[in-house]
């Protein structure tokens, strides 16, 4: 087995030697053909041949003459001549495309006699043609070219001026647009939903509400009245809104009064929206633009009700037509503008239609506009100023007119009668009111809202111009923050206080690691309001006095409010107000009265 093994590795052994002997052997043999070759002239000459030209026509060498010394190849080759970046020959080149014989050696030279010198002049008229038709190539491709215009000295220099105010132009330009672009907030339009059938949203609210009267002696005792106490429903509505298509959309809403007039409208109406030039067109029953505290509703107020000089001096809801919208994509200025019927109840019950022949018509305009609004915060930070007008014909005596704008002002005698209610509770300052010796008067309103963080200011003023001469004037200012950083809500559109979102809402539940809980929001508030209505003259319908009696008198108002918000939709809040109110006519006791309310209210 040993001797077969030994056998068989001397096999294998001689076989690998005589291997690496034949490859070493035509390893030595290609080494000196390429050598033979690679120091041949036609080699050369075929190198050359495939090099691009360079920019002057330089030609090499070794295409005209060969070094017949080095020279070992006697046969010919094929010369084909391909302009740069083409896969072909030139077509100018055909006088190449024959086969080319190059001149041999000094020996075989010496045997041929004539071939070398016939062979050279050959290539040389070959060559003379390319570079011939390389000329022609260059100037046809000059003729196709234009010229370019010699420019004076005077004529280089102005253009060079021309073009450096130019660039300086242009670059003020960008840069101007740049610093624009970056101080312009950017506004995304409003996008329309598609709708294209009915929808319906359910909306309602309820407050409940309890508020303690505390007047004085004097004033219960002249005016034999004492307001008395409040402790139930102070507005429960149903309602729902929605689209009737998707430029379409409506609102519908009552309120439940517990009375035998039951149900009362409220606002009920219809509005067109992405009209051309007057944006929207709405038709019902609805709050006249004026002022906007009045116009943004009661929903979102910082105290239990509006302001003593809101009161007195807007006219709440009416039958009529607006139109409003706003001027930019931005919508940082809103106008509105409608027509009403200025006698209309504000809360009209059974079928709500309103029949009267008295000319009772009222024209309105407001104008509202953001100085500054931050978008990245969406409105965390804003100014808002505005202003309103409004003239006003109530008309004649109208049956049952008596106090159709809630204390606004009413028709009981033909002419325009003037009250108001307190800051807290439904009820107003007993005895306060007066009556103009006109029926047609008209008035302004100025507006003005501060939304910084957490901290907020507010403020309107209202002015009546009587045509019969009498002046009468309110406002009010309060300033709130909120405890737990919170801001205060704004509509852009509408430019209304808006609804009130919560870092965190109301939370208090029991587990094994304790009680875990959430704040909610926490907003504390102190206002200032006075109502002006010491002109014209006393309305005395009975002697005693009783609560149907209204003398002239100038009002003031200080309330202190805490408001808890629960979640965005429910919060309690808790007045304290102290009224005053001083009255004109000698030998009526001016009137001090504290009053505390409380409410707990939800909307959906």
């Amino acid at each position: 087995m040993r001797l077969a093994f030994s056998k068989q590795y001397m096999l294998n052994d001689n076989i690998i030697r005589r291997l690496a002997a034949a490859a070493l052997i035509g390893g030595v043999l290609c080494a000196a053909v390429w050598c033979g070759i690679s120091s041949s002239p036609a080699y050369a000459q075929l190198l050359a041949a495939n090099t691009p030209l360079t920019e002057n026509d330089g030609w090499d060498g070794n295409v005209v003459a060969a070094d017949s010394s080095d020279s070992n190849v006697a046969g010919a080759s094929q010369l084909v001549l391909a302009e740069p970046g083409s896969n072909g020959p030139t077509p100018a080149n055909s006088a190449l495309e024959a086969t080319s014989t190059y001149a041999p050696n000094s020996k075989q030279a010496g045997a041929t006699g004539q071939g070398t010198t016939g062979n050279e002049t050959e290539l040389a008229k070959r060559v003379a043609a390319l570079e011939e038709t390389i000329r022609q190539m260059k100037a046809n491709k000059a003729e196709a070219l234009p010229a370019p215009k010699a420019d004076k000295p005077d004529d280089k220099a102005k253009d060079k001026d021309a073009a450096g105010k130019k660039d300086e132009k242009n670059d003020s330009a960008d840069g101007a647009k740049k610093d624009k672009k970056d101080d312009t907030p950017e506004c995304v339009p409003k996008k329309i939903d598609t709708i294209v059938k009915p929808t319906f949203t359910p909306t309602g609210r309820i407050y409940f509400d309890g508020v303690t009267y505390s007047d004085d002696e004097a004033t219960k005792a002249f005016f034999n009245t004492d307001r008395d106490n409040e402790l139930g429903f102070r507005s429960f509505r149903l309602g729902g809104k929605g689209n009737i298509y998707e430029n379409l959309n409506y609102s519908l809403e009552v309120e439940f009064r517990g009375t035998n007039a039951a149900i009362a409208y409220k606002d009920i109406y219809a509005e067109q929206q992405s009209l051309p030039w007057v944006g929207h067109v709405r038709a019902g029953h609805f709050k006249e633009p004026i002022g906007c505290e009045e116009d943004g509703g009661d929903l979102f107020l910082t105290f239990m009700e509006k302001s003593p000089a809101t009161q007195a001096f807007t006219p709440d809801r009416n039958f009529g037509v607006m139109v409003w919208d706003t001027t930019d994509e931005c919508q940082d200025v809103t106008w509105f503008t409608g027509l009403f019927r200025a006698d209309s109840p504000d809360t009209p019950t059974n079928t709500g239609l309103w029949r009267s022949d008295n000319n009772d018509w009222s024209f309105d305009a407001r104008l509202a506009w953001l100085p500054y609004y931050d978008e990245p915060s969406n409105g965390r930070y804003l100014t808002h100023v505005g202003g309103s007008y409004s003239f006003r014909h109530i008309g004649g005596l109208t049956p049952t007119a008596a106090y159709n704008q809630s204390v606004t002002y009413n028709t009981l005698n033909g002419l325009a009668e003037f009250g108001t209610r307190s800051w807290v509770g439904s009820q107003g300052p007993i005895g306060f009111g007066a009556e103009a010796n006109s029926d047609e008067w008209n008035q302004v309103n100025a507006e003005f809202v501060q939304i910084w963080g957490a901290a907020s200011v507010q403020s309107e003023y209202f002015q009546v111009f009587m045509n019969s001469g009498e002046q009468y004037n309110g406002g009010y200012a309060f300033f709130s923050y909120f405890l737990t950083g919170e801001s205060r809500g704004y509509r852009k559109d509408l430019k209304v206080i808006d609804r009130t979102q919560p870092l965190e809402p109301f939370f208090l539940t029991d587990s094994r690691q304790g009680l875990n809980y959430g704040w909610g929001a926490w907003e504390l508030a102190f206002g200032y309001s006075w109502v002006n209505l010491q002109e014209g003259h006393d309305i005395v319908a009975t002697v005693p006095a009783t609560a149907a009696n209204r003398r002239r008198g100038f009002n003031q108002d200080v309330v202190v409010g805490l408001n808890w918000y629960q979640n965005p939709w429910s919060r309690m809040t808790f007045d304290y107000e102290l009224e005053l109110v001083d009255f004109v006519d000698a030998g009526v006791p001016s009137s001090t009265a504290n009053i505390f309310g409380v409410r707990w209210q939800v909307d959906w």
